[in-house]
């Protein structure tokens, strides 16, 4: 009897990796994409890579690069934490080159979760908004901006971009932090800037006009608000103390 149950245990053991490997997804860059709402998604690089026992994922903001902590496997679906903060990325593999899944958010009130898809993919962050005509304007380095523009809750930032060609990236300093490692596009003549760390989940998006950026800037699903911003490279902010 015990040596049938080893046979047994062997024998859904072997079924179990088989079937996970035959799954695994395809190594190299990817491009993950947080579903905020149903119209509105924020997409970020990851770059999965393979290691003796399971598949290694890393998650880039420019030069941010973030290597996730492998927990386990559940059938297909692959279960990993940040290393930095109280979150866990649950990774369904549907193909070689297709995965769905969410984002659990621990830090947060609630069952925080947001759906996420990902394909295979060595183009850039935000491909899916290029309509095929890519802006020939090259963006100031320094923006003086505003956030909440007309309410009680608006305040001061400096937008600091550094563009090539279409690729964009920088942050927001405002006068209590800044807005971590963005990254993304410049397409005709509207801005697209991401970050996601497993805590944070930024996306800004502004059309150009003249001289003004005017957008709405998004963090998770829980909230958002408009922003503008005008070049100048004089402007600084207000010291806090």
């Amino acid at each position: 009897m015990r040596y049938k149950a080893y046979i047994f245990l062997y024998f859904f053991t072997f079924l179990f990796q088989y079937s996970t490997a035959a799954t695994m997804p395809k190594t190299g860059f990817w491009i993950g994409k947080l579903e905020l709402n149903s119209t509105t998604d924020l997409p970020f690089r990851m770059v999965f890579g393979k290691t003796d026992e399971h598949i290694r994922v890393q998650i880039r903001n420019g030069d941010e690069q973030i290597n996730l902590t492998y927990i386990t496997s559940i059938g297909d679906t692959l279960v990993y934490s940040f290393p930095e903060f109280d979150a866990d990325l649950y990774l369904y593999v549907q193909s070689k080159k297709n995965i769905n899944g969410y984002w659990h958010n621990k830090n947060r009130k609630g069952y925080y979760t947001v759906p996420l898809k990902a394909h295979y993919c060595e183009g850039e962050i935000f491909e899916c908004q290029n309509t095929g005509t890519k802006s020939t304007k090259h963006l100031s380095k320094k923006w003086r901006t505003e956030f909440s523009p007309g309410t009680n809750e608006s305040f001061p930032a400096i937008g600091l971009f550094e563009q090539n060609q279409s690729s964009l990236s920088g942050t927001f300093l405002t006068e209590t932090g800044d807005y971590r490692y963005l990254d993304g596009n410049f397409y005709d003549d509207k801005l697209y800037l991401s970050c996601f760390d497993g805590s944070h989940a930024f996306l800004f998006i502004a059309d150009l006009k003249n001289d003004t950026l005017k957008g709405v800037f998004h963090s998770g699903k829980h909230y958002q608000t408009d922003w503008f911003a005008v070049a100048d490279e004089t402007y600084e902010l207000t010291d806090p103390n």
